[in-house]
């Protein structure tokens, strides 16, 4: 078993896996870092929102729509960011 887990944890597919889930994980930390700069006190209300948003809709395609709808609303700011 312990060749099957360390082929698992050298396959590429796993690798870029994990490489997004930490992407994804340290966009959110950066962001929240960034609303708690900004503002305080609604960092925390903000942030929930934004999992929130795209978690609670049971349907795949609305899940896709909620999340697409957040990235149209965070485009001007990431314009100005960058």
């Amino acid at each position: 078993m312990n060749k099957k887990s360390n082929s698992l944890l050298r396959s590429e597919g796993f690798q870029t896996l994990i490489a997004s889930l930490l992407c994804v994980l340290g966009g959110l930390l950066i962001g929240f870092v960034a609303l708690l700069i900004i503002e305080p006190s609604g960092a925390v209300k903000a942030i929930l929102g934004v999992l929130q948003s795209f978690l609670r809709y049971p349907g795949g395609n609305l899940k896709m729509k909620y999340l697409g709808q957040i990235l149209v609303r965070t485009a001007p700011l990431l314009m100005c960011a960058l």
